[in-house]
């Protein structure tokens, strides 16, 4: 994440810490992931008691930050240094940071249809983390126009479908780009 500006973004970020808290859908029975979600409860108990102590007029200090606490049980610049291997796109250089995104939404979403969780829909916190730290600004227009019901928010099945249309509709969009700049590009099937 980028820094953090405001009130909107700063309770942005604690409501995706506890999404990340409470639906960690790998956590049960995997001791690795159980420390990932702990981490995510622990940072969140930090941020709302020292927020002052790293936000600045304009700004957030990630540094001091990310040297006092770890994610997983490993220092912050171990994951500049591991990568999205599960992301691998056709080119070198592409897919891995949106690739591993999508992952993370996705099973935050269907963590939720198993630990359903008090407060905002987690599709709601979704798509304000995304409104809030997503750099892409073209990624972050696409994705916050898909058009969202009242419906679509009723449960977290609804909300997990919600997501998975809004996927495949990037998909769509971004295979026919490609196939704009190069008609030999293979399409990218969307998800069932």
């Amino acid at each position: 994440l980028s820094h953090a500006e405001g009130q909107e973004s700063k309770e942005a970020l604690l409501d995706l810490l506890g999404l990340l808290c409470s639906a960690w859908t790998a956590s049960d029975g995997e001791p690795a992931n159980e420390v990932c979600r702990r981490s995510a409860c622990e940072m969140q108990v930090r941020l709302q008691g020292a927020w002052e102590v790293y936000a600045y007029e304009g700004g957030f200090d990630w540094t001091s930050f990310e040297q006092e606490r770890q994610w997983c049980a490993k220092p912050w610049p171990s994951y500049a240094r591991v990568g999205w291997d599960w992301c691998r796109g056709r080119t070198p250089g592409t897919r891995g940071f949106t690739c591993g995104l999508w992952m993370v939404f996705h099973s935050l979403l269907a963590g939720s249809l198993l630990r359903p969780q008090e407060g905002k829909p987690g599709l709601e916190i979704v798509r304000q983390t995304v409104k809030h730290f997503f750099q892409c600004k073209d990624c972050r227009d696409h994705f916050l126009s898909v058009p969202l019901h009242p419906k679509d928010l009723a449960d977290p099945k609804s909300q997990v479908l919600w997501l998975w249309r809004a996927h495949n509709e990037a998909t769509a969009r971004i295979s026919r780009e490609e196939h704009q700049h190069s008609p030999l590009a293979p399409p990218r099937p969307a998800w069932p």
